[in-house]
């Protein structure tokens, strides 16, 4: 049997096996390319100048003030050194931070539509959590919701939007049970809305009432289980204008 040398390690600076080990391989450290970083700011302003005139015109954005959104970003993680810390799972910091952008993008390129969806002015549309860039913590994966809908001083709903860039879309059930404990605890209903980018459609859901009871959940990206979005509940072409949230919820 191995000896267990913990002392040593401890000796060392390192309590973590693995950690020593990916020191002394030299992989514990990721250079940062930082051409391709800036890349993931070019592609998606480019994306969404795509997609601006197709949309409806009543939901389309001011482009320049969307890219100096997005160029803010990559400014402010530069600022706070948070691209160094980016190896969530190991994995590469442009790949963390190319997917986190597409999801911080969809947020606030659509944020208009979903304040004309929820039937509120957009100043009672608010962010939770999405735009503080000096903690690398806003790039962890959570099942909070991304925004609050003030209807009025006694409604109000918790929005998560999500999006999906290869015709692949599911929901993963740690966002539903999230739901559904706001649901009991809070009193407060939970929505979904999914951009599926790759075939120009949205889908929106009210998750707090997903009975979860007779799901077959199906296991994906890191073990997570979720379910599929079906194409019926596509009722939004983003070419049309959307209906209010009412009429848009699937179920």
């Amino acid at each position: 049997m191995p000896l267990d040398r913990r002392s040593y390690r401890l000796l060392l600076g390192f309590p973590n096996k693995e950690k020593l080990k990916k020191y002394l391989k030299f992989t514990d450290e990721i250079p940062l390319d930082w051409e391709r970083l800036r890349g993931c700011n070019e592609r998606v302003k480019a994306i969404f100048s795509k997609i601006n005139p197709v949309i409806h015109e009543d939901i389309q954005v001011d482009l320049t003030a969307f890219n100096q959104k997005i160029d803010n970003v990559f400014e402010e993680m530069c600022r706070n050194e948070l691209f160094q810390k980016l190896t969530n799972n190991g994995r590469n910091p442009v790949d963390v931070y190319y997917s986190w952008l597409r999801g911080y993008a969809v947020c606030e390129f659509f944020f208009k539509a979903i304040a004309y969806i929820f039937e509120v002015p957009e100043a009672s549309v608010n962010r939770i959590g999405k735009d503080d860039f000096t903690s690398v913590e806003v790039f962890k994966r959570t099942s909070d919701a991304d925004l609050e809908i003030v209807v009025n001083d006694s409604l109000r709903y918790k929005l998560e939007v999500q999006s999906g860039y290869t015709g692949a879309n599911d929901i993963k059930r740690t966002k539903i049970d999230r739901a559904i404990s706001v649901k009991k605890t809070e009193n407060i209903d939970s929505y979904l809305i999914h951009f599926d980018i790759y075939n120009g459609q949205a889908a929106l859901y009210c998750t707090s009432n997903i009975q979860t009871k007779n799901i077959s959940w199906t296991i994906k990206f890191e073990n997570s289980e979720t379910i599929e979005i079906p194409e019926a509940a596509f009722k939004w072409s983003l070419e049309n204008k959307p209906d209010k949230y009412r009429t848009l919820v699937y179920n």
